[in-house]
This record gives structure tokens, C-alpha cells and sequence, in this order.
């Protein structure tokens, strides 16, 4: 095919509908690919709930290890110090736990269980909560057994151990 020449802009012998069907081959080729990447779309976008949900149970569990921390700390050293004579559980919600730079990141609530005078062991539960799409909430919680050693320590203070440690399983 000769093409000539018309002031600056060539002409070729092909007509009006010749130069369409360039656009509507690469409509149908983008097409086709939409077609076959919308299951990958799919599962990508049902992979990052996912990937979502388990950040936020790693920061539940987070609170729920935070929560006994404080409960150990209360009872050797804040005020919940010679609580062994109570015979009902001790109780502390811990609602809008936050980052020192303000950010809220969920709630905690922790049980400790009267003092065993037989095994000379507590038996604290937390658990934390985070906000996860709208009001549902993904939790995780803890459950550590105390023990109080019959002899003091060397410094003088009785002071609560971890016997054990478990996770339980919460809602995920």
C-alpha cells in the first residue's frame, strides 16, 4: 500500500472503519484480562479482612498480657496488696486502653480469684478486646495462676510469681 502525501499528514488507503478496529480489539482485550483478574480481585480483598483481623487479635492478646501484668503489679505492689483475706474476686476494666501519643487501641477486663490458702495460688483472667469494622470486636484473654512463695524473699516482701501461663480461646 502507497501512502502519499498531503501537506504534512499522510493518508494511507484505509477507510473510516479500518482505524475502529484497533479500539474495538483493545476493548475486548481489556475486557478478557477484567474477566480473569476479578477471582484474584476477590480474593485479595477477602485476604486483607483477613490479614486485618489478625493484627487486631495479636493486639487483644496484647491487652489481655498487659491486663495481668497490672493485676501483678496490684497485688505485690499497689492496692491490692494483703487481698488474701477476701473471699470474692477482684475486678478492674480497663475501658479506651491507650498509646502514650493518645490513640485508643481496645478494653480490658481482668478477674483475679480469691486467694487459695491450700495451694497459696490466685488465678488471674483478662481479657482484651479490640474494635474491629463497626462494633464487633475481636478478643483474646489470659489466664495465669499466682503463686505466693510460704517463705518471704530476701527482701522481706512476699511477693506473687507466675505458676503458669495460658491463652484461652476468645472470640476471633
Amino acid at each position: 500500500m502507497k501512502s502519499q502525501r498531503n501537506g504534512h499528514r499522510p493518508v494511507s488507503g484505509r477507510g473510516p472503519r479500518e482505524r475502529g478496529m484497533v479500539l474495538a480489539v483493545a476493548a475486548i482485550i481489556v475486557a478478557a484480562l477484567l474477566v480473569l483478574a476479578l477471582p484474584f480481585l476477590t480474593k485479595l480483598s477477602a485476604q486483607y479482612g483477613t490479614t486485618g483481623k489478625d493484627a487486631k487479635a495479636v493486639s487483644a492478646l496484647c491487652l489481655a498480657e498487659a491486663g495481668v501484668e497490672k493485676a501483678v503489679g496490684e497485688l505485690n505492689y499497689g492496692s491490692w496488696v494483703g487481698t488474701e483475706g477476701l473471699t470474692t474476686n477482684l475486678t478492674m476494666a480497663l475501658d479506651d486502653f491507650g498509646t502514650p501519643g493518645g490513640a485508643i487501641v481496645g478494653d480490658v477486663d481482668i478477674t483475679v480469684m480469691p486467694f487459695n490458702r491450700v495451694d497459696n495460688t490466685r488465678v488471674i483472667t483478662a481479657t482484651g478486646s479490640v474494635r474491629h469494622r463497626g462494633p464487633s470486636a475481636v478478643a483474646k484473654a489470659v489466664k495465669v495462676v499466682l503463686m505466693k512463695p510460704e517463705r518471704a524473699n530476701p527482701s522481706g516482701a512476699d511477693l506473687y510469681v507466675v505458676a503458669s501461663w495460658h491463652e484461652l480461646s476468645a472470640g476471633l
